[in-house]
């Protein structure tokens, strides 16, 4: 049986609760060491409070986001692709990055923190579907010019 607690600030102690009937999201905190609660050792620390869990996913996504948003600059600037397949990576890269936020980290983060990588995620995919695009019109320019 799983145990749930509930930090009760005023009494700096853990409650017992029950979520049966509600859509319950978690996010499970990585740890390397047990805690002692009730004189129960604990590994697993999973959050369902979307108040203790902000702070904690916020720092992770941030994280993975500023990484990405390296990663596909790197890309988006190397000139070294003529069929475009650095800017398909770019773009299934955005794409992976949306659906992991939308599965695991959505519901922690706020509305705010969603549309501000979401703009930025955007400006990227747009860049590389316009140098897709202009690599696409060179290789039928080409093979229309080729055929006369």
């Amino acid at each position: 049986m799983i145990n749930l607690y509930k930090l009760d600030k005023s009494k700096h102690k853990l409650k017992n609760i029950n979520y049966d009937n509600e859509d319950v999201y978690s996010y499970i905190l990585p740890s390397r060491k047990s805690f002692h609660v009730e004189g129960e050792e604990i590994e697993n620390i999973i959050l369902y409070d979307k108040k203790l869990g902000h702070p904690f996913v916020s720092r992770v996504v941030n994280h993975k986001f500023n990484k990405l948003i390296n990663e596909l600059m790197d890309l988006l600037l190397s000139d070294e692709d003529d069929d475009g397949d650095i800017y398909k990576i770019c773009l299934d890269r955005v794409e992976k990055f949306r659906l992991m936020i939308k599965i695991k980290y959505r519901h922690f983060l706020k509305k705010k923190e969603l549309e501000a990588m979401g703009k930025k995620l955007k400006l990227i995919q747009k860049e590389a579907e316009n140098r897709l695009i202009s690599i696409n019109d060179k290789k039928i320019s080409k093979s229309t010019s080729k055929g006369k």
